[in-house]
């Protein structure tokens, strides 16, 4: 089924990302972001129910591969933040010392598990905080039993409510559906997946207090991958001074819950008056390391303190990192080029804070970057053509709707393609004349888009061609169909409905284009 609602849906998402880029009034354009984000909320009810039947019917398979823990962890807490501090709540984690750092576990599932949870949390939480936290139930030498947990202050659940709550299409009760906004499958997905990775996963919580949504897995311990360049070992930055100024007492207990098992010396201020009584070398404290600094866009905390650090000789060797929600990052990331010494995303991550702190301090050399050597041309680079309109490209779709979809989001982005509608048509195409590119539908009558690009590999190879880089645009997006693609002789996939910037990226890494400035 995934096809059958992916294609119409290609033309809804695609023809009004399109019509954004329009001229348009401001109530023409109100009315076309509407369609776009309730096109959005559809998607992602979509892709809920798609994995749903999925795993209903026993046919979800699992892709255990060797993955850094702490890495995915935090992963989805950036793709969250911006959501959590848009509502003014604090998004915090906390990875026991003693968890190990590689696992083997399926990353997309294991990260889609914690974004289900936290996005959860986010949705039914207006003010407060929000934890992640990952704890060692029990291990061995080569496995280990983790807990992870997502704790709210939100709304909480009832006791009625507690005992369906892990059923399909359910939520607790019709004002939570209208907040909501959707099928409640969120949290069976949720069940289903870690009771297929031989976990178990529950609930606490009291109405009106907020919830801990928790569960476990066993995961098999593994090695750092090949390659991996030399940790900062944290014992090295035991007895480190480090002071903590940051409005939030969370944020501020949440940092020294990190720094202190590694034997870092902590003192935390709220206020810019308290950091500087506690850093001043005069009050008769030993002095401060480095400060970990909260600068928003919209206050004075960072900078008054900076600035009063600035003016006194006496903290000329205190180091300031700042500390930068995510949404604001792009906008003060000159920072570093105005006396400050690092900036950091909030919320933080737990590896970069350690390799600053200990960077400023000295304790740590970072592994220096290889000499830059000139980069090779790309194997499927063009150098006659500069311009995209100067490139030959064919469009394999049988659905007219997505045929008109794809045409105008080239034509967007300066490229003209030929059209064929079916593969026998498009291996016509081929045999008769050369193509830069091929975007190649999978799902066609007579011939569909796989044994179509076989079919053109084998020509290529028996007229000792250059192989034409075939880019996948399909709607069949279920785990395992990328690689049934490429396994087809295809280059590279995008799944339907199709985004102007992802559809941009994919055409320069085909031919051979710089990467789009994000």
């Amino acid at each position: 089924m995934s096809h059958e609602i992916r294609t119409p849906m290609n033309g809804v998402v695609g023809m009004t990302q399109l019509l954004l880029g329009t001229t348009l009034s401001a109530q023409q354009r109100d009315f076309a972001e509407t369609i776009r984000s309730s096109a959005d909320t559809l998607l992602t009810i979509i892709n809920d129910i798609l994995d749903f039947s999925k795993i209903e019917a026993r046919k979800m398979p699992l892709s255990p591969a060797d993955t850094d823990l702490l890495e995915l962890v935090e992963a989805p807490l950036d793709l969250l933040a911006e959501r959590a501090q848009s509502k003014n709540l604090d998004l915090l984690s906390w990875v026991a010392p003693a968890v190990p750092r590689y696992v083997k576990v399926d990353p997309v599932r294991l990260r889609q598990i914690l974004t289900n949870l936290i996005g959860n949390a986010i949705k039914f939480t207006d003010h407060g905080e929000i934890w992640l936290r990952v704890q060692v139930e029990s291990q061995d030498d080569a496995n280990a039993l983790l807990r992870f947990a997502v704790t709210d202050t939100g709304i909480g659940i009832s006791p009625s409510d507690l005992t369906r709550l892990f059923e399909a299409f359910s939520q607790v009760d019709a004002s939570t559906v209208r907040r909501a906004a959707g099928t409640g499958l969120g949290l069976a997905i949720s069940k289903q997946l870690v009771e297929l990775m031989g976990g178990h996963i529950g609930v606490e919580s009291r109405e009106g207090e907020g919830s801990t949504f928790w569960f476990t897995l066993p995961l098999p311990k593994t090695t750092p991958p090949a390659g991996t360049s030399a940790d900062l070992d944290p014992a090295c930055l035991a007895g480190l001074r480090v002071l903590i100024l940051h409005p939030s007492a969370n944020v501020r207990n949440s940092l020294a819950q990190r720094l202190q098992p590694f034997g870092i010396q902590v003192s935390m201020a709220m206020h810019t008056a308290d950091a500087l009584a506690l850093a001043n070398p005069s009050s008769g404290n030993p002095p401060h390391d480095i400060a970990l600094v909260h600068f928003d866009v919209h206050g004075r905390l960072g900078w008054d303190f900076a600035e009063a650090i600035w003016a006194d000789p006496s903290f000329a060797k205190l180091k300031i990192v700042a500390l930068v929600p995510l949404r604001h990052l792009t906008e003060i990331r000159w920072l570093e080029q105005n006396g400050i010494h690092g900036v950091l995303g909030q919320p933080v991550r737990q590896i970069p804070l350690l390799q600053t702190l200990g960077t400023l301090s000295g304790r740590f050399d970072p592994p220096k970057p290889a000499p830059a050597q000139p980069a090779p041309p790309p194997i499927d680079s063009h150098p006659l053509h500069h311009k995209p309109e100067e490139f030959r490209l064919l469009l394999v779709d049988d659905n007219t709707v997505n045929q008109k979809v794809a045409k105008q989001q080239l034509a967007r982005l300066g490229y003209h393609a030929e059209v064929a509608g079916d593969g026998l048509a498009a291996l016509r195409a081929v045999e008769n004349r050369p193509f830069d590119l091929i975007l190649m539908d999978c799902q066609m009558p007579d011939m569909d888009g796989y044994e179509t690009s076989r079919r053109i590999r084998q020509w290529e190879r028996q007229h000792k061609l250059r192989p034409t880089h075939i880019l996948a645009m399909t709607a069949n997006a279920l785990q395992g169909d990328r690689e049934k693609c490429l396994s087809a002789g295809m280059n590279d996939y995008l799944s339907k409905p199709v985004r102007l910037e992802d559809l941009k990226a994919a055409l320069a890494r085909g031919l051979g284009l710089p990467a789009p400035q994000q």
